[in-house]
């Protein structure tokens, strides 16, 4: 169970990324704007951890208690986090949680622009997946989690703001001009 709880939280970024993308495809200015915001997120996320420097847990051990304590007990296994977590550059730095900062982004950003809370439903379900399972890898403290999924959800909610309101001055020159 813990290996499935792994994949989702190493992967939920990236597969919130394309769920996003195939959401939006049809609304090509809702798609532009969600990438360009993307990027500025990631840079945030980047700055931030280069500012604060703050270390993950343990130094991020990667460690993920033994699914069998019985046969083993106190055992623990250092799991392979993935090409993405790779204690290198910014990525040594914990805060904030580049993973909930990307998910809580997506996840806002989303549901702003097209409203369906049952899509709502299941990525908070696998939010609190990736939440637990950075927090039980030590990759994160409860602090650095809840630091990125706040920051995530103020660029998510300011970047459908910033979108929807260039849309509307689009469409009003647009109108302007006859076009």
């Amino acid at each position: 169970m813990l290996e499935i709880i792994n994949k989702i939280g190493i992967w939920s970024s990236f597969l919130f990324f394309i769920i996003t993308i195939l959401c939006l495809y049809k609304q090509p200015y809702y798609l532009g704007g969600y990438l360009v915001f993307f990027s500025i997120n990631e840079v945030c996320n980047i700055l931030l951890k280069l500012l604060i420097k703050e270390k993950r847990p343990d130094d991020g051990l990667n460690e993920i208690p033994n699914e069998r304590p019985n046969e083993r007990p106190n055992e623990r296994t250092v799991f392979n986090p993935s090409i993405f977590d790779n204690n290198e550059g910014a990525d040594k730095y914990g805060m904030p949680s580049h993973h909930t900062q990307s998910l809580f982004f997506s996840c806002v950003y989303l549901y702003l622009t097209k409203k369906y809370t049952w899509l709502l439903l299941i990525q908070s379900f696998i939010i609190g997946i990736t939440i637990y399972q950075r927090y039980i890898t030590k990759r994160h403290t409860i602090e650095q989690l809840m630091v990125g999924s706040l920051i995530g959800s103020i660029i998510g909610y300011v970047s459908y703001i910033t979108t929807k309101q260039y849309i509307y001055h689009c469409s009003a020159f647009h109108d302007k001009i006859g076009i």
